[in-house]
Order: C-alpha cells, then sequence, then structure tokens
C-alpha cells in the first residue's frame, strides 16, 4: 500500500509541477465552474431540441450528473482524505479547496457524460469526450486540488455510472414509439 501512495504523490508532483507554463496555468482552472455549465447546458439543449428520441438522454444526463454527485459525498465522507492543496506544503496550487477530495467529482461527472453520451452519439464522438474527461482530470491535478488516485477513482465510477445511464437510455428508447408523430399525445 505504501508503493501506491509513493506512485500516487510522485504522479501528482509530476503532474502538478512537471510541466507548468502560462497557458496551462491560464486553462487548467476553466473546468472548476464551467463543467457543470456545460452538461446543464448540454442537457438543456438535448431536452428543448428537435429531436424528441434525445429528450430523455437530456434528463439522464442531468439527473445521472445531480445523483452521481450526491453518491460521491457520500464516498468522499467515508475515505475523509485531504486535499493536495490542503495537505502538501509543497503543492503548487492554482486555486484552494477545502472539501475532501477522494475521489474527483470533477473527473466523475467529465467522465460519466463521455461515457453516456458516446453510447448514444457513437464511437466518433466517444473519443473527444473522453479526451475532453481526461483533460478535466489532468486539471484537477495540476491545480493542485487532486492527487492521481482521486481522478482515477473518479473516472472509473463515472464511466461505469455513465454505461449504465446509457443502458438505461436504451430501454426507455424501446418503450417510445418508433414514430413519434403517430404518439399519443
Amino acid at each position: 500500500m505504501q508503493y501506491l501512495r509513493t506512485l500516487d504523490l510522485t504522479l501528482f508532483h509530476f503532474i502538478n509541477s512537471g510541466f507548468t507554463n502560462k497557458l496551462f496555468d491560464f486553462l487548467a482552472p476553466w473546468p472548476e465552474k464551467g463543467l457543470f455549465i456545460v452538461i446543464v447546458l448540454g442537457s438543456f439543449i438535448l431536452i428543448i431540441g428537435r429531436n424528441i428520441r434525445l429528450r430523455p438522454a437530456g434528463f439522464l444526463l442531468f439527473t445521472g450528473y445531480i445523483l452521481g454527485g450526491c453518491g460521491l459525498e457520500l464516498i468522499k465522507e467515508s475515505f475523509h482524505r485531504l486535499r493536495p492543496c490542503v495537505a502538501l506544503s509543497d503543492a503548487r496550487v492554482l486555486f484552494v479547496k477545502t472539501s475532501l477530495s477522494f475521489p474527483s467529482g470533477h473527473s466523475c461527472g467529465a467522465f460519466m457524460a463521455a461515457a453516456y453520451l458516446s453510447t448514444i452519439f457513437g464511437k466518433k464522438a466517444g473519443i473527444w469526450l473522453f479526451t475532453t474527461a481526461a483533460l478535466v482530470g489532468l486539471s484537477r491535478i495540476y491545480c493542485g486540488v487532486h492527487y492521481p488516485a482521486d481522478v482515477i477513482a473518479g473516472a472509473v465510477l463515472g464511466s461505469a455510472f455513465g454505461y449504465f445511464l446509457g443502458r438505461v437510455e436504451k430501454r426507455i428508447q424501446l418503450s417510445l414509439p418508433s414514430n413519434p408523430k403517430n404518439a399519443k399525445a
């Protein structure tokens, strides 16, 4: 177990301070507030869009984000891991968060959205979605608010939950009429 802690800390320092530059310093904090906004706006666009078959996806994306966040808070309380920006005096910190660290909620939300939306929009979209989710996770380490293990755990949990939502969405789609114009109001 000590080996894993040492590896986690070594990777944290490599990402957090190993390749700093002004562009990364500028871009890395964006997901702090932006992830929530992107998921809410994406959900809203799917819900009000012209394609009626995508409306359940909008509701599931938003609901999954909220439920996943609540579930993550329970997990964080059971592990009670302090963030590197609080626990490490040598962490390079772009902003401070004092809530608990393990697992990363931003990584979980980003990977949940990527996994779920890739089940709807396909592999090509999935490549972009998962790349974006990975960059969100890396930004959390770069900013000094998460360890790599936090991000990996968030990615695994979020991906699993996203694929589960994809299965739920397929069940919903099977229950919808095949031609929305023939559906009863």
